[in-house]
Formats: structure tokens, C-alpha cells, sequence
């Protein structure tokens, strides 16, 4: 017994002699009882306290406390990773806000890295996505919702020439609204190539000069042709503000109908509504020809600083007008007003617009300023895309209107080379 007792005094008593004893007694001091298998300590409250030191010889990696320890990695590569996770998932939300729809990052529109969306009157009835990009490089857009592709009702006849091409009225869907229009069609069988054609802001519509007349023409002359009443003009269901649909929503029925050849489809635009086919042909590559007349666009920048150099502002187009009175009035800088209009009007957006784009324009227009065509030619020029500008010296605004047109000749011509016709 007393030998025993002498063993026990010398392990608890001499700490200059740990046994086997000593030692389990140190381990037991460094881990303290409420620490758990998976290296998480438990706090006096039932909360967790990282514990990444008693974990490191291990070289795990140790999570809690709501952090994460790197075990292992020097600190370059810690912050490299943590970059590339940030990169990731901030593309990810931009991408599902863009998605969504989200109005925190623009009302239907997303552009990347701090630039600002367009203007909701300038996007119309379309989402503007703009890719990253340095300097005025190409800009990629999207429809905000599917197309429809309800094919043409007939209503009844409206003319026949003695060729046996036909003039007939006609509905169709647009989205949920029913839309009217006529639609000329070739004699023959078909495939025809089609053009959808854009009518004015002047009365009245599918009746006008603009229209009937010139869906009269193209179908005598092979091309099948729809024109359109866009929504809340003429006899249109709904409200005005969704043209570009409204055209859109024409081609695709156009596409479908048997007597058209899908691979052979334009647009023509007089006025207004050839800055509605200026926008509409940004938005389907499938499109071999846009022809405009006296085009209606936003504006160039060259009339805005027309504007603030007191220089002929009577010639200007309204929307570069009105911008630049209410620049005046908040002050505005002249560069940001210059990277609005570059924004909205589709003249810079011209890289986007496929096949050739043909300008019509009368050198004593007082409506429309001829600088807009210019702006629009020069830029296709200067990205090399296919480009035709016809001016004509003593013509005025809607010089198309008259039943002879000067420029039909013209016309015919482009839709020759564009649709293959004359071989």
C-alpha cells in the first residue's frame, strides 16, 4: 500500500517527472470539455467560436462563427478566389435581373458596368440589353416578351388589277389586340418575296396614297406586301405606343403565310413610319431590305449642336428640339445630352440592321431635315454595311404621296437587287 501511495504522490506532485499520466492530464488542460468532434467550440450561450488554431495541424479548412479559414493558401490566393466569386455572382444577379425584368437595375432594360438604360419613350416596346463594350461598338437587343404568329385573316376584297393581283383588307393579332390593314398579293402562286409597309402619321391610313397605292404597285410588281394599321390607328384595337410590335408581329405572320418566301422579307417606312422601320429592323436579322422615306428618327447629333449653336433650329427634328430646350433648362452638359442622343436614336444603332439599308429624301424638306438620312448614310458608310442614299434637289416632304412618284423607278431597283428580281 505505502507503495502504491508513493507512486500516485510522485505523478500528481513532481512536475519535473510527467508519466503517461502527466500527459493525458496537459491534453485534457488544452482541450477544454466543450469542444466537439468537428472542431467547433461551444460557447457559454450555445453559440460557436471559430477554433481554426486547434484545427491546423490538420490542414483542414475550418469553417464557423460564420467565416471561413483558408488553412494552407497565402493571402494572394485567398483574395484571387474571392475575387472570382464576386465576378460570378455579380454577373449572375445581372443576368436574372435581366431576366426578371427587375426595376431596380432600369425599368425593362439592363445595361452592364454603370452606364445608364434608355429613356423608356426611346426603347418602345423592346428591352435594350447592352453588352459590355468600349466605345460605341455593337449593341444586342432583345424582344421583352415572344412575338405572335396568328396568320392573316381575310375580310374581303377591296381591288383586283387586271393582272389578277389583289388589294384585300385583313386582321391580324398583335400581342392581345386585333389589328386592321391590307395586304396585296401577287398573281400566281408564290413564293413572293414581302415587304411590310409602315404608314404615316397622316389620315388616313391604309387608304392613304402611302399605303393602298404602293401595296397596289408592289403586289403588280411580284412583291407581296402588308400594311398595317398599328394599334389605336384607324379601325386598330388598343393604344397607340407599340408600332414596332405591331410590325414585328406583321413579319411574323408573313413567315408563315405559304405564298411568301421567308428568306426574301423587308420593310418600307414613309415618315414616321420610317423611323418605326428603322427600329423594327434593329430587332429581326432575318431581313434582307429596309427602305426608308424622309425617316422620322430621333435625331443626330449634328442637329443638336446645331441647336446650341444657334444654328438653323427650325429645321431640327422635334425630339433633338426638345431635348435640347430641356438641356437649357436644367443646365444639362453638352456630353451628356450628346450620350443621350446616341443612346435612343437608332441612327447610331445602324450595326445591327441587316442587309441594305436604302435612304429616300427630298432636298427642300422643311418637316423632316435631310441631316437625319445623312447621319443615318454616313454612319452605315463608315462601318462599311450596304447603304444606298437617293436625294432628290427640288422634292419637298412626302413627295411619295403622288401617284407619280419620282422615285418609283428608284425603288423598283433596290428591290431588284435586294430580293434577286431582274435575274
Amino acid at each position: 500500500m505505502a507503495k502504491k501511495k508513493k507512486r500516485n504522490a510522485t505523478s500528481s506532485n513532481a512536475p519535473g517527472r510527467p508519466d503517461s499520466s502527466g500527459k493525458r492530464a496537459r491534453e485534457k488542460r488544452r482541450t477544454p470539455s466543450n469542444v466537439k468532434a468537428g472542431g467547433v467550440k461551444e460557447g457559454r450561450y450555445g453559440g460557436k467560436k471559430d477554433v481554426a488554431k486547434e484545427s491546423i495541424e490538420n490542414g483542414s479548412i475550418v469553417s464557423g462563427g460564420g467565416g471561413v479559414a483558408f488553412v494552407g493558401l497565402p493571402p494572394w490566393k485567398v483574395a484571387a478566389l474571392g475575387a472570382v466569386a464576386l465576378t460570378y455572382l455579380t454577373l449572375f444577379v445581372l443576368w436574372l435581373a435581366n431576366v426578371l425584368n427587375h426595376p431596380i437595375l432600369g425599368i425593362g432594360a439592363v445595361e452592364w458596368f454603370g452606364r445608364q438604360p434608355a429613356p423608356v419613350a426611346a426603347r418602345g416596346n423592346m428591352t435594350w440589353v447592352l453588352a459590355p463594350r468600349l466605345g460605341n461598338q455593337a449593341v444586342k437587343y432583345r424582344l421583352d416578351r415572344p412575338l405572335s404568329t396568328t396568320p392573316f385573316t381575310i375580310l374581303k376584297t377591296r381591288s383586283q388589277s387586271k393582272d389578277g393581283s389583289r388589294v384585300l383588307e385583313i386582321s391580324y393579332r398583335s400581342d392581345s389586340e386585333k389589328v386592321y390593314g391590307i395586304l396585296g398579293v401577287p398573281a400566281g402562286d408564290g413564293p413572293f418575296p414581302a415587304l411590310v409597309v409602315c404608314h404615316p402619321s397622316d389620315k388616313p391610313y391604309t387608304t392613304g396614297l402611302h399605303t393602298e397605292d404602293t401595296v397596289k404597285w408592289l403586289a403588280e410588281n411580284g412583291i407581296l406586301s402588308v400594311a398595317p394599321d398599328y394599334r389605336g390607328w384607324g379601325r386598330s384595337e388598343g393604344k397607340r405606343g407599340n408600332e414596332v410590335r405591331d410590325v414585328l408581329n406583321a413579319l411574323e405572320s408573313l413567315k408563315r403565310d405559304e405564298r411568301v418566301d421567308p428568306k426574301r422579307l423587308g420593310l418600307v417606312g414613309y415618315s414616321m413610319g420610317g423611323g418605326i422601320a428603322l427600329r423594327a429592323s434593329i430587332l429581326d436579322p432575318s431581313l434582307k431590305v429596309t427602305v426608308l422615306y424622309y425617316p422620322q428618327m430621333f435625331g443626330s447629333l449634328e442637329e443638336f449642336r446645331e441647336i446650341v449653336a444657334g444654328i438653323d433650329p427650325g429645321r431640327a427634328s422635334n425630339g433633338v428640339k426638345n431635348l435640347a430646350v430641356e438641356a437649357s433648362k436644367r443646365r444639362a452638359d453638352k456630353a451628356e445630352v450628346e450620350y443621350i442622343i446616341r443612346m435612343i436614336s437608332p441612327i447610331y444603332h445602324t450595326e445591327v440592321v441587316p442587309g441594305l439599308v436604302a435612304v429616300f429624301h427630298g432636298e427642300n424638306d422643311n418637316i423632316v431635315s435631310i441631316k437625319q438620312s445623312r447621319a443615318l448614310v454616313q454612319e452605315r458608310t463608315r462601318r462599311k454595311l450596304p447603304v444606298e442614299f437617293h436625294s432628290y434637289p427640288m422634292l419637298g416632304h412626302a413627295f411619295a404621296n403622288s401617284i407619280e412618284n419620282p422615285s418609283r423607278e428608284d425603288f423598283k431597283a433596290v428591290l431588284d437587287r435586294a430580293f434577286g428580281l431582274s435575274g
